[in-house]
């Protein structure tokens, strides 16, 4: 009965320190926000002639060159990709043309979007492309093959 308690007891006890080293380690949870290549700042609404436009400001925050890049984002539609798989209703995918996908590290540029005042504008990266063929970001969009050098 004492060895099956002395087993129990260093399982356990294995277990809390294996537990408290995830914890510990660094350049997991501390370092997930910085591991985002692409910030993305959306503007409040504004008008131009008769339609509501945001600006979204995308910043390259990584020490790599990014090539090109898709972005995800809540609209009043029904879309689809590529293959004609649907994307969620609601959501849409898009990437600027290739000759304004280029950011060097620290560099940002703004792309204007045409918005539903009634509805709030929600906008992530979904795909980067580095220079040098690395990818980054869940690619939910399918969109590998239009992000690329």
């Amino acid at each position: 009965m004492k060895r099956y308690f002395v087993y129990a007891t260093v399982s356990l006890l294995t277990f809390a320190f294996g537990i408290s080293l995830f914890h510990l380690r660094p350049g997991k949870r501390g370092d997930e926000p910085r591991s985002i290549p692409l910030l993305v700042m959306v503007s409040q609404p504004s008008s131009i002639s008769s339609r509501q436009y945001r600006t979204i400001t995308i910043k390259n925050v990584s020490d790599r060159v990014v090539r090109g890049y898709s972005l995800g984002h809540t609209c009043n539609c029904r879309s689809w990709d590529s293959y004609d798989r649907p994307y969620p209703e609601g959501v849409t995918y898009s990437n600027p043309i290739p000759e304004q996908q280029l950011l060097q590290p620290g560099e940002s540029q703004e792309l204007m979007f045409e918005t539903d005042s009634s509805r709030e504008l929600e906008v992530w990266v979904d795909l980067v492309h580095f220079q040098g063929g690395a990818n980054w970001g869940p690619n939910q969009s399918h969109k590998e093959g239009y992000v690329r050098e």
